[in-house]
């Protein structure tokens, strides 16, 4: 990158040019270089925080962290797991651009990330993540002075980074995977929430019927089962074990009261260490300069249409996921809520037109402050926010029902979610039917065929996309990445 090539030339001509071309880029618009902090809580369904309805006292710091910001109630993963969201996340592209899909693809080398942005603009950069898909496994260390896996990541050695650095910006991505698998939650927060659970049923005290241990060994067991094709290595499909998941979805619902519980218990976990890490910028007087983001990748199904786990649907509970933009003290911008749909792939836009820089023609996100400003949208604006693409798993009712491919559209209160295998396009109102019980396709069919439409000629532009991008070849994965994605379940 140019600014990289200026490190050549001596130090005055290079602070000289470096200027120039900075006033030149956001047409002497101010600049800012505020600290900057993503916060991904991995896994994290929105209502699941007090700030979105839940009253289960999951998230006393984040709701009052959301006091503080602008909370964007239609957020959307681009989509429903980690691997192809993250690199969405940092290069605002969707996966059917950056193409990273399964294990062992990398993010092209033509799609610059968000730390590489950051750190040519002099920023301190460090990345501290607990799932291996964040880190170089996927690309994702470019950038980073520093990126260290890091299980717990509210361990010392966030801290010590933040207290080492220098005077100067500095850019911290923190990916937590606490409600990944809820069995993993403390037990401190399991009785906790086992407590409010049955404050709120009115039971008296009583143990829950399933373990911890039970509880894991089915839901990895049904995991491998999602997927035994992909790791076999021959077409997915190939084996129909439909039955045996079935009886397995079966086996986990006779335990889900037990799992809300837990999966409340590691969201309250989550909630704990992001009250560390806020802590940590105040005490080392960098919190009122700091644009803090919490966001998740993507959500959960617990039940909700039948199903367990993630990244088999493009439902609410899997793609609708939390955001909140905490800005520095003194910016222009107030705590509101905004109702208007919007993407992940529009974080890297915001905080670069923040800082003053011109909008990148190769980002497909869009900047946020306009809608901050404004404080509302354009309702009748058809807008992709998500979208899957299933390389790995087979279901037979799912493959039959929803295909492979899929495309969330939004139209202000209303959600289509186009399939484009067997060619249907279910309609929700998400006024009247949030859980997206109904598909009222049949009554709006001017609308369907709109979302449809514009369903198939998005598919189609990012086709002619991906056709320029040069996608790095896949790489065998390391003992050590195969041992932390084991460590999550991905792998036996």
């Amino acid at each position: 990158m140019l600014h990289r090539r200026l490190a050549i030339l001596s130090p005055a001509l290079a602070a000289l040019i470096a200027a120039v071309l900075a006033l030149h880029a956001c047409g002497g618009a101010e600049r800012r270089t505020p600290h900057v902090v993503i916060m991904l809580i991995d896994t994290l369904r929105a209502d699941r925080l007090g700030v979105y309805g839940h009253g289960h006292n999951t998230s006393p710091v984040i709701d009052a962290l959301a006091r503080e910001s602008v909370v964007f109630d239609s957020c959307y993963s681009p989509a429903p797991w980690t691997l192809p969201s993250v690199v969405s996340l940092q290069t605002s592209t969707f996966p059917s651009e950056h193409q990273v899909l399964i294990e062992g693809q990398k993010t092209p080398l033509s799609m610059p990330t968000l730390a590489e942005r950051l750190q040519d603009d002099g920023y301190a950069t460090a990345s501290f993540f607990a799932n291996a898909f964040a880190g170089p496994m996927s690309g994702l260390n470019r950038g980073y002075d520093r990126c260290d896996y890091n299980p717990a990541t509210d361990a010392p050695t966030v801290d010590q980074w933040i207290k080492s650095l220098q005077p100067g910006p500095s850019y911290l991505y923190v990916h937590n995977v606490e409600p990944h698998d809820p069995y993993f939650a403390s037990q401190p927060a399991a009785k906790l929430m086992w407590t409010e659970h049955l404050k709120r049923i009115g039971s008296p005290p009583r143990t829950p019927t399933a373990n911890r241990k039970r509880i894991e060994g089915l839901w990895t067991g049904y995991r491998h089962m999602t997927k035994v094709d992909f790791v076999r290595k021959i077409p997915v499909g190939t084996t129909d074990n439909s039955e045996g998941q079935t009886k397995a979805m079966a086996k986990i619902a006779e335990h889900e009261e037990f799992i809300n519980v837990l999966y409340d218990a590691a969201v309250r976990d989550a909630d704990s260490r992001v009250g560390r890490i806020i802590n940590t910028l105040a005490k080392n007087g960098r919190w009122d300069d700091t644009l803090f983001i919490l966001l998740s990748d993507h959500g959960e199904e617990l039940g909700d249409h039948g199903g367990w786990q993630h990244d088999q649907s493009l439902y609410d509970e899997l793609v609708r996921v939390p955001l909140m933009i905490r800005f520095p003290k003194g910016a222009p911008f107030t705590p509101k809520r905004i109702s208007q749909p919007v993407s992940l792939v529009d974080i890297v836009p915001t905080i670069m037109d923040y800082m003053g820089s011109d909008a990148d023609p190769n980002t497909r996100g869009r900047s946020l402050l306009p809608l901050i400003e404004q404080g509302s949208g354009d309702e009748a604006e058809l807008r992709v926010t998500s979208m899957r693409v299933n390389l790995k798993k087979f279901y037979r009712p799912y493959k039959e029902q929803r295909g492979d491919l899929n495309v969330v559209v939004r139209q202000g209160a209303w959600k289509g979610i186009w399939n484009a295998e067997p060619a249907t396009l279910e309609l929700y109102d998400l006024r009247e039917d949030p859980a997206e019980q109904r598909d009222v396709s049949a009554d709006h069919q001017e609308l369907a065929t709109s979302m449809k439409d514009h369903a198939v000629a998005w598919l189609d532009e990012g086709r002619a996309r991906a056709a320029d991008v040069v996608v790095p070849p896949q790489e065998a994965l390391t003992e050590e990445q195969i041992e932390r994605l084991r460590s999550l379940g991905y792998v036996k």
